[in-house]
């Protein structure tokens, strides 16, 4: 790509879902890719749906279903991303709304430091399903998912164009 297009710059920058928002507004990235909503000053277009995962060893998977209950959640340790991350947003919103006490064992920026977590059998990591290799690592880890729980989309975003004001001073097509 670089060399079929040298004039057009690249840069990729792996930010938390408010950091994203903040960058696009701010004109410090052209697009992000998260789960923020449009607001007056970004659209976003949906791209892909997930949903939550809880990756642990059999110690803390519930036998004979591939689901854990929120009741039963509530009970384990658990290992969540940061505050500021849209799967942060939604694993407390969900929990709030189920009257459900969560047990945050340990709170990390990184997806594979969750999972590397839930594979020395510390606590249950919840983690987006599109956040989950095919393959996790050698540790007996286990895929669990979640009783009635909102999907979320994955969305790219983007500013709004400005409108200009019929009267302003930069209006001209000079100043084009």
């Amino acid at each position: 790509f670089r060399r079929a297009y040298p004039q057009i710059e690249v840069q990729i920058r792996d930010l938390l879902g408010d950091d994203i928002i903040t960058a696009v507004v701010s004109r410090g990235a052209d697009f992000g890719l998260g789960h923020s909503q449009s607001n007056r000053d970004i659209r976003v277009q949906p791209l892909i749906r997930d949903r939550l995962v809880a990756i642990c060893t059999r110690r803390f998977a519930p036998p004979g279903t591939r689901q854990f209950t929120w009741r039963q959640l509530g009970e384990l340790p658990l290992l969540v991303s940061t505050h500021g991350t849209s799967i942060r947003s939604l694993l407390e919103s969900a929990a709030l709304a189920r009257n459900v006490q969560l047990q945050i064992a340990l709170e990390a920026r990184q997806l594979a430091t969750l999972i590397a977590c839930a594979a020395t059998g510390i606590g249950v990591a919840v983690l987006p399903s599109t956040g989950v290799p095919a393959s996790l690592p050698d540790a007996p880890l286990t895929r669990k998912f979640f009783q009635r729980i909102s999907k979320r989309e994955l969305r790219c975003g983007s500013r709004r164009r400005e409108r200009r004001n019929r009267y302003s001073r930069n209006n001209s097509p000079a100043s084009n």
